[in-house]
Order: structure tokens, then sequence, then C-alpha cells
């Protein structure tokens, strides 16, 4: 068997494996492995496992993959090595294989001409910086399991690279770090890795059969303790980042439709042993479960040959497919037109999970509220974000910041003069945070959620004066929000005491809604005539798979509104058709164009954006199943 990565940097294992001097590992890169040590002096080295003598396999297949020795014996004529490759007879020294470490993890290269490991890793996932996984780690490892998977590598890797089997292959996992609300990391350099972020269940401390940490030290920083981070490395490391742990499997091709799986748990030093077997018992089943998976896999596209056909949410595993061969990689003829949806549909009706009773409340004292409460425009400067439609692009309504970019440096200075007064601001808060305005600046910014956004007066200016567009003339914050990055966290927000007390009904509805935490609550309002272009607030593959947020319309409950509702729409990338959204409270995925079509009336809704509950989330993909 030669050698299947022939080529590439291909990880054998960690710095963790080879814990003291004497210590090998062997890779089956080749037929007769790699050999891996740790030698007196305590460097790592990689050779062939051949005999200089005459080219014998110096192990056996069934000899220890792994273990200490002084010295290495070839079996057929007792020709011994030092781990450090010198030869103890009149022989020639073992052939040395290049070697080089990152993060903690040992790569071999069997080609002498490959660019060195610093140049040929890529940008890798920014939490395995983060941990403590370099060569000076606390890690330990407390297990390693090799087992042979009937399927080949790559079907391996992809079922790695996608969530969407959790809930079918995997209920246990699915339970504590749902699929829906997994997020696809890609590098900006396009480079050899790949990864997802899984947030763990409230509830649960970890990935484990109790779900506790049970006195194991975390491994991460704070900010990465609710989450679970998975990466791959192209072509044969994957790598699980828990709180708590971490994961290794290391990918081994034996030959057509087989592959050797090497995997590996460490946990903190300061991990009691006693409380390895809570992760352990875990992913012996999840292992099992995978295993049988990759082989139906194998089993059914060895009987049936045809293209891979991806859906929206396994961009990770699609990624993966264009690595190993973008020529071969087959769209279905529809992909194009559809739509990323939510389960395979279009979008939620939330109506039957939901009790929508109060409408016709909400409704009166929303209608109510719009009028004495002070609104704000928003939407004005969509195209200018590149958020747009492609044919929207190409409509006449002016967008604004493309409107001030036009503008001299007068009409720049008169249209900030209508702005808030900084040194008013200054006076009463004591606060600096706005930048010095300079109307000659070409990277000046005005717009929503930035350091300058608009103020009414501003708006009404560049509308009337400039033709600009403002989508959504009444727009109002019950729960306010300053970044839209941010959009999806409760932390430290709350709804408004105007809200409270102008919205009451409505604010109650809203905190009754199965969300685990609320970032942002808005009502979004067009005039009569108004129209909202087609955008979209994520790019497929660059945020969360299905970001959580919850859409609905009072009016549509109210017997005195008739008809007077929103025609909400969901586009197809590729503009070919529409799916009009006529439930009253809805869920969609934000990742699909999505406008307002004009109507010679108002319309509004009420758009939540938060984290939902874990049961709610079951229950919505359930009842699409069900449809």
């Amino acid at each position: 068997m030669t050698s299947p990565f022939p080529h590439s940097w291909v990880c054998v294992g960690r710095v963790e494996d080879l814990p003291s001097p004497s210590s090998f590992l062997r890779a089956p890169l080749t037929r007769a492995g790699v050999l891996v040590t740790r030698a007196a002096d305590l460097t790592l080295r990689a050779f062939h496992a051949v005999c200089t003598h005459r080219g014998s396999a110096l192990f056996d297949p069934s000899a220890p993959e792994e273990g200490t020795s002084a010295r290495v014996t070839c079996p057929y004529h007792h020709f011994e090595f030092e781990l450090d490759g010198r030869a103890c007879a009149q022989v020639a020294d073992l052939s040395p294989v290049r070697i080089d470490i990152a993060l903690g993890f040992i790569f071999v290269t069997l080609d002498a001409d490959a660019p060195p490991l610093d140049e040929a890793l890529g940008e890798s996932p920014p939490w395995l910086a983060r941990a403590w996984l370099g060569q000076a780690s606390q890690l330990r490892r407390a297990r390693r399991v090799a087992f042979d998977v009937a399927a080949r590598w790559t079907l391996v890797v992809e079922n790695f690279q996608e969530s969407l089997h959790f809930a079918s292959v995997h209920p246990a996992l699915e339970a504590l770090t749902p699929s829906a609300r997994a997020e696809t990391w890609m590098p900006a350099d396009k480079g050899p890795w790949l990864g997802g972020i899984m947030p763990i269940v409230d509830g649960a401390e970890t990935v484990s059969l109790s779900g506790r940490l049970d006195g194991r030290p975390f491994l991460v920083p704070e900010e990465d303790r609710r989450v679970v981070h998975d990466a791959m490395r192209f072509p044969n490391l994957l790598t699980s980042l828990q709180p708590d742990y971490l994961l290794t499997f290391v990918l081994f091709p034996l030959g057509e439709g087989r592959t050797r799986v090497v995997a590996s748990t460490y946990f903190h030093e300061g991990a009691p042993p006693d409380s390895h077997a809570d992760v352990l018992d875990f992913w012996s089943r999840v292992y099992e479960e995978d295993r049988l998976a990759c082989e139906r896999q194998e089993l059914g596209q060895a009987s049936h040959s045809m293209p891979a056909h991806y859906t929206e949410v396994e961009e990770g595993a699609e990624a993966f497919a264009r690595m190993v061969a973008p020529e071969k990689l087959v769209r279905s003829p529809r992909s194009s037109s559809r739509l990323c949806g939510i389960f395979g549909h279009p979008y939620a009706d939330l109506s039957g999970l939901i009790d929508t009773s109060s409408f016709d409340t909400l409704h009166r004292e929303i209608t109510r509220g719009l009028a004495v409460v002070d609104t704000s425009y928003t939407g004005g400067t969509l195209k200018w974000m590149g958020v747009c439609a492609p044919w929207v692009e190409r409509d006449p309504h002016r967008d604004a910041m493309h409107a001030i970019q036009a503008m001299s440096r007068d009409e720049v200075a008169e249209l900030a003069s209508l702005g808030d007064d900084d040194d008013d601001d200054e006076e009463q808060d004591g606060s600096d945070d706005a930048p010095d305005l300079d109307p000659g600046d070409p990277h000046l910014t005005f717009g929503d959620e930035t350091d300058r956004p608009f103020t009414p007066a501003q708006q009404r200016f560049l509308e009337q004066r400039y033709g600009v567009y403002f989508p959504w003339k009444v727009c109002y914050h019950l729960l306010d929000n300053d970044r839209w990055e941010d959009k999806h966290s409760g932390d430290g927000k709350d709804f408004s005491d105007e809200a409270r007390s102008v919205f009451p009904a409505t604010v109650a509805f809203v905190e009754s809604l199965p969300f685990v935490e609320i970032g942002r609550v808005v009502i979004f309002g067009l005039l009569a005539n108004d129209h909202a272009p087609a955008h979209r607030d994520s790019e497929p593959g660059k945020a969360l798979a299905i970001a959580q947020s919850i859409s609905f319309e009072p009016s549509r409950g109210a017997p005195g509104a008739a008809d007077r509702h929103k025609r909400f729409t969901l586009t197809a990338p590729d503009g070919s058709h529409e799916h009009l959204v006529k439930a009253p409270i809805y869920w969609f995925n934000d990742m699909d164009w999505h406008g307002v079509h004009a109507d010679p009336w108002f319309r509004y809704s009420v758009r939540v954006d938060g984290v939902f509950e874990a049961d709610f989330l079951d229950r919505i993909r359930r009842q699409m199943r069900q449809r």
C-alpha cells in the first residue's frame, strides 16, 4: 500500500502519546508504517519502519502500535536500532521522515519537498490557540482506542463534519448539543481547516453521561466553557474540544472501503481518575453509532453510484468534499433555487406550538402605542452593507451611505450638524465615546448599529433632500441592542421602562415565549406603499446554521384588521420563486432572502431574537418532520 497522503503533512498523534524517553508509536501511513519515537534526549523523531539491512518491515502487523522500548529490533536478522535512529551494527541508520509539532499535535510528511509545517498548517481555529494544548500543556491521555470502520476515510470525515444526523443517530448527543444551534466555521484563507461550534444546553456543564464536570478542571478559558468546538485539519485529523477534555480522531485509510480510526481522550492532569468513566462510556456509545452510520453509507454507495446532495446545513461536509475532489462534486440541479429553510421547509409555522389567542389585544395595544412613542427609521443602508439580493442592487432606490459617499465635504458637515451634539452628551454623562467627526474622512460611516447612528432629523433630511429610501419608517425597540453580533445574547439587557408602560401585554407575551434568553425585540412597521427589499441577515455557511428568532404579526388575529397584513416573502437564492409566509407567528431562516411587498396600508410585525429552550426546539423539529 502506497501512502494515501504522499505530499501532505499528516497528523499521527499528540505529544502526550509519547510521554517519556523510550516511548514510540507506529502510524500506518505505508504498509510497513512510520515509526515515531522519543529518545533519551526527549526529541521527537520519525522514521520509515523498515530495516536498512535488506528492507524487512521492523514490525509484524499484529505487533503493538505503541509502547516503550530501549531499542527497535528487526525480526529478520536481529539488527538493532536506537530510538534516535542510529544503527547498533554495520548497517545504515533508519531512514528519517520529516516531523514537526503544532498546537501539541505531531505531524509528519513523506514528501521531502513539502513546505514547512508552519507554512502548510493554515489558519487554525482560534479556540485551539485559546485552549491549553501546546507542548507544555497539562493534558494527560486517559484512553486510546483503535478500531477499523468498513468505510472509506472520506465518509468518516463527512460524518464528523455535520450534525444533521444527531437527532436520528445520536439522541444522547442531540440532547446535550442540539444540532439546530450549531455554527460552521470556515477560515478566511480557505485552507486545510474546517470547524463547527455547538452550544451546550442549559442544565448541563459538559458532554457526558451525567452532563457534570465531576471535578474535572477546564481546558478552555471562560468564554469557551458553554460550547463544544469541533475542527478538522485536512486530511486526517479530527478534534473535538470540550470544556473539560479533548477528543482526537486520527484517520488512516487501509485500502478500498476501510479506515483505521485512532480515537484518544485527554483530560487535565488534575482530573480525578474516577471521573473519567462518565466521559469515556458516553463516547464509546457514540463511536459505535458513528461506525454503523458510516458503514451503512459505504454499503449504499458501493451498491448504487450516485452524486452526493448536501442540504444547506451540511455546508461543512460539502466544504470537505470540495477539498477532496472539487471537480467531482455534483450539487442538486435545484440547489440554486432551494431555500435554506427550517428542517427542510421554507419556514416553521409556530401557531400550533404557541397560543395566539391574545393577538387581537396585542394588535390594539401596539397600534395605539406606536402612535404615542417616538419611532425611528431603519434599513436605509442595506445596499451599502452588501446584504441585498442581486436584483435589489439594480433597483433605483437610493441607499443612505451611497448618498453620503457622493456628498461634498460641506454637505457631510451639514448632515452631521443634524446629529446629536457630542459636547452636550459629554456634559451629561461624562463620556467621550463618539469618535471625532471629520467630514472629509472617506471612511466615515453612519447607520444602524454603528458608531454614528442616524438621528430622526438626519433620516428625514436624507430622505427629503437626497431621495434616500428607508424601508421601515416605523421602528421601535422594546428591548434594545447596540451591536448586530450581540442580538442573541440577553446579557445585561431588559425591556425599557417605556416599553413596559406603553406595551405591557406585548412585553408579557414576549416574556412568555420559550426562549432561554432574549437579545433583541423590535417592532418593524412599513408605511402605506413602502416595501422591504429582499435581503438576508447572514450568509449561508458563515453564521449560525439556523439563527433562532420568532416573528409574529398580531394583526392576523385581529378581526378589525381584515386582510391588512404583511406580504412577507422568502425568495429563492436565484430569485426564481417566492414563498409567502401566511402564519401569524413563525420562525424563518434569515440566511434566505426575505422581504415585504408594497401594499396601500400600514403593516408591522414583532421580531424577537434569542436562544430557544431545548425542548421547544425539539418540538419544532418533530412538528416539521411530520409534515
